[in-house]
């Protein structure tokens, strides 16, 4: 395995933005307050929207069919929502289903962007939607459905929306701006073009396409507090911990910058050709890779603090549950294995049935629940002790989304590409 290496960066007496190219730096604001945008609500001619067809599933709750590609499903107490885009035609919506009969509540006809999910803020659902020939940011009600307020987004979206506090990150053309989400007034706007945005305990930052430099922004007036390029290594923000940005490029490099300057503070090839989604906590991370190992790694150092080999998994990424954590194994056996996280003890292994694990962990009260690629939701206390695997419905195609939802008592998966199931 392959020692961190630690990269120093020099301090400069004077910051000035151009020197961004050779190291991290203070900079003067770029971002602009932007005045008041009109949101008037106009109604372009409705599209296709979508249809749904209604089963009981196998295990009590309730299975919605629709007539194109579903998004993963984001729950409330009461409903779940969704999109639709379809790959081949101009169908497609935003929609909300009743948690406990699975009726369709409301649906907005506009197709999602491909790639987002619908956000939500408050009492309203946030959405990217395709309105040809250009693309909207609509705030529509919860639990009707109807319009409150949109905005349009002048060129080509490179990063879903993403909701941070009260604001709505949206890039168009050549610029990020934040968008009230109660309101869909604009806050500020900085003119550069975002690859990716990450959020958590030590702020907001975001990488620019410009130099592949990441910043910390301010939420609240989208000012800069620090930017440092890494140029041709071209890596963007992951995770935020407690006190270091976590930035990664292709296939397997990870970087760590101090969250309050920006100095880099070590970079790590991990073994093997890819690793999973990062886990976050405090100044620990987690991860696996495709060399079939679980790892744990200290963020300020990139360290890594133990290594355990689980078996092949990618993609999901690992779940901290207290003192353990949490990481699914996909081959030879399908399982989900806990490891203490202080020292890299295995605690329990449990198998999984129904093939490949292919949903992300999902932590509901004292179980954790995870689907496998025949349609499987699987259950588990979380100490492993006692498991139960169902199949929601029959003769389920294709696999279960990689991201399952609750809300209301209830759990929700995307099986296939176009079924949403839900389960007691």
């Amino acid at each position: 395995m392959r020692r961190p290496r630690v990269v120093a960066f020099s301090v400069m007496a004077v910051f000035i933005a151009t020197s961004c190219r050779s190291g991290h730096s203070e900079v003067s604001a770029n971002a602009t307050t932007i005045p008041p945008v009109d949101t008037t609500i106009s109604e372009p001619p409705p599209g296709d929207g979508c249809n749904f067809s209604s089963t009981p599933s196998k295990v009590g709750g309730w299975a919605a069919l629709a007539d194109v590609f579903v998004t993963a499903p984001v729950a409330d107490a009461t409903a779940v929502y969704a999109g639709a885009n379809s790959a081949s035609g101009p169908g497609g919506c935003v929609f909300a289903l009743d948690g406990t009969t699975g009726q369709l509540k409301w649906q907005s006809q506009r197709p999602i962007m491909a790639g987002s999910l619908p956000l939500l803020a408050g009492k309203l659902v946030v959405a990217a939607v395709n309105e040809a020939p250009a693309l909207a940011i609509v705030g529509l009600d919860a639990e009707t459905g109807q319009r409150k307020w949109r905005i349009s987004v002048a060129g080509t979206t490179t990063t879903p929306p993403a909701l941070v506090g009260d604001l709505v990150y949206v890039s168009g053309g050549s610029s990020l701006r934040a968008i009230q989400a109660a309101t869909g007034r604009a806050r500020w706007k900085v003119d550069r073009q975002p690859l990716a945005v990450a959020t958590g305990a030590a702020g907001t930052f975001v990488t620019f396409a410009q130099d592949d430099t990441t910043t910390a922004l301010d939420p609240r007036d989208g000012k800069q507090k620090w930017a440092t390029p890494l140029g041709t290594r071209s890596a963007v923000v992951k995770a935020v911990t407690t006190s270091v940005v976590v930035l990664e490029n292709s296939p397997n490099d990870l970087y760590g910058l101090d969250a309050a300057s920006g100095r880099q503070l070590w970079e790590m090839n991990m073994p093997g050709s890819d690793n999973s989604t990062l886990a976050v906590a405090g100044d620990e991370l987690y991860l696996s890779a495709d060399d079939g190992k679980a790892y744990a790694m200290d963020a300020k150092t990139g360290r890594i603090k133990w290594s355990k080999t689980i078996g092949l998994t990618l993609g999901p990424a690992p779940m901290i549950v207290n003192a353990e954590v949490l990481f699914a194994s996909t081959s030879p056996d399908s399982a989900i294995v806990a490891f203490d996280r202080t020292t890299g003890v295995e605690r329990w292994r449990a198998p999984t049935s129904g093939g490949p694990i292919t949903s992300e962990l999902l932590h509901v009260g004292d179980d954790v629940l995870v689907g496998t690629q025949r349609g499987v939701l699987c259950r588990f206390t979380i100490d492993g002790i006692r498991r139960t695997c169902n199949e929601l419905i029959g003769e389920a195609v294709g696999s279960i989304n990689r991201m399952l939802s609750a809300g209301g008592g209830r759990v929700y998966s995307r099986i296939g590409n176009q079924t949403i199931a839900a389960s007691p």
